[in-house]
């Protein structure tokens, strides 16, 4: 009689499909931890033959297939029989789902950025536009990676990278980039409309659309003034939707100026997602108030203080001027010639009779 070796067939296979995994290494020790054999796997099972008939082995995985987490270590024990005895060792892949979100509510999803993976080695491993749902990614070599955004659709901002790390494990990982809405900030500049030079201690209302006031801007003693930033349009589900209107006006002006009572619509628009801040800049003017004229009153009417009308105005009295004959002259000649006219009546009477 001959003795039989016994023959062990140990399978490495992919959790999912169930096939055969090449790539892994392997090992198989005693129980005293000598390592018997160790291999890397192929494209079909590996054989052990003569393994001790009752004593208990331990198949080990020592470093995964790229993509792959490393599986739980099996315990077997040697069967007294010449029939192949089987081992299988299941690879679970990585998983990471990847989230493009506005980071205003951290949640929306964004659409329409490019994204794309690159490895330790700046290989590009993945690439993508995103979409309404985190991006799936599968098979991840364990390691560490950087997630890049080529572009950001309108009203977004390119975000900095993100570095994150894939994990051994077979459980789901998260990773996240966030995109920041582009704002908008008022900047105006206030100025004499005849001399240009700037006015300080002018105010303005930043109000919306509804003339709720936002902010009051005064203007400094280079005339300037800049609003704090404000949202450039309204946003639904990760994507840009409208322009957000803002209304500008004076409220308060220096003394001897005139109130400009214009109403400035301003509307922020979108230049690139290379731009965070978006400038709207106004420049404007104020012209002096008009002098008034002060009313004649029947208090001062006949008075001798005389009436300014400006720095060429003459004085202009209703008062007898003294050292002037010429009213009192004409008052002795009216009187002579009303003489004169009753003396003829008198004598014309005097010759009827």
């Amino acid at each position: 009689y001959e003795d039989e070796p016994t023959t062990f067939e140990i399978t490495k296979s992919d959790l999912t499909i169930g096939e055969e995994l090449p790539g892994a290494k392997l090992k198989v020790s005693d129980p005293e931890g000598n390592v018997v054999d160790e291999w890397t796997s192929g494209s079909t099972p590996h054989i052990i033959k003569e393994l001790e008939v009752g004593k208990k082995y331990t198949l080990t995985e020592t470093i995964p297939a790229d993509g792959y987490a490393i599986a739980e270590s099996i315990t077997f024990v040697v069967e007294n029989t010449a029939d192949i005895q089987k081992v299988e060792m299941q690879d679970d892949t990585t998983k990471i789902l990847i989230s493009k979100v506005d980071m205003t509510d951290g949640s929306s999803e964004v659409k329409g950025a490019k994204l794309y993976i690159l490895n330790e080695n700046q290989e590009v491993m993945e690439s993508w536009t995103s979409g309404d749902q985190p991006h799936y990614v599968e098979k991840l070599p364990i390691g560490t990676y950087t997630l890049l955004e080529e572009t950001a659709p309108k009203g977004y901002i390119v975000a900095n990278k993100v570095t994150f790390e894939v994990k051994d494990t077979g459980d789901v990982q998260g990773a996240k980039m966030e995109d920041e809405q582009a704002m908008g900030k008022v900047i105006l500049n206030k100025t004499d409309k005849d001399t240009k030079k700037p006015m300080k201690g002018v105010e303005f209302a930043l109000c919306d659309s509804k003339g709720k006031v936002l902010e009051t801007l005064v203007t400094d003693s280079a005339g300037h003034a800049e609003s704090k930033n404000y949202p450039i349009a309204t946003f639904k589900n990760g994507q840009y939707k409208k322009a957000i209107t803002y209304i500008l006006k004076e409220t308060k002006t220096l003394d001897g100026y005139q109130l400009d009572e214009t109403e400035h619509k301003i509307h922020f628009e979108y230049v690139n997602d290379s731009t965070p801040v978006i400038e709207y800049t106004l420049d404007l003017t104020n012209e002096k108030a008009p002098e008034k004229d002060t009313p004649e009153t029947s208090e001062n009417q006949g008075a001798s203080t005389p009436v300014s009308h400006g720095s060429d105005a003459t004085s202009v009295s209703n008062s007898p001027k003294t050292g002037d004959n010429t009213n009192i002259a004409i008052f002795v000649l009216a009187l002579a010639v009303s003489a004169g006219c009753l003396g003829t009546v008198v004598a014309v009477k005097r010759k009827r009779k």
